[in-house]
């Protein structure tokens, strides 16, 4: 029975993983300073889900730079995964639609930077 005694954001140390801050609209999702739910009780130590850019979706969508790319590809609008990426998780037409996007977008990148060779 493993029990967590000490969280990445005790004392409301600011939790900032899979958001990268030189990234901002078009290129990613604004990053929010993410601190803990409460400091005492149950919910003492925890984050609020909804607001972290880890991995979701079929494809481990992970990043706020990708979730920016698959809202685009797969709403038009950059805000609507930045401002919910449970989205990712909670839909299955999104979970697996930013699987494919990321796997095209990818596959994009290589082929116009082979170009430029």
């Amino acid at each position: 029975n493993n029990i967590c005694t000490v969280s990445m954001v005790d004392q409301n140390s600011p939790y900032n993983s899979y958001c990268q801050p030189s990234f901002e609209p078009p290129e990613g999702c604004v990053c929010e300073t993410i601190t803990q739910v409460a400091e005492e009780g149950e919910l003492a130590g925890y984050v609020e889900a909804s607001k972290v850019f880890y991995g979701r979706g079929a494809i481990q969508l992970s990043w706020n730079y990708n979730y920016i790319r698959a809202s685009y590809a797969l709403t038009g609008a950059p805000e609507t995964f930045c401002q919910n990426p449970e989205m990712v998780a909670t839909n299955e037409l999104y979970a697996w639609g930013s699987g494919i996007s990321k796997i095209a977008i990818s596959y994009a990148e290589r082929i116009s930077s082979n170009l430029l060779c």
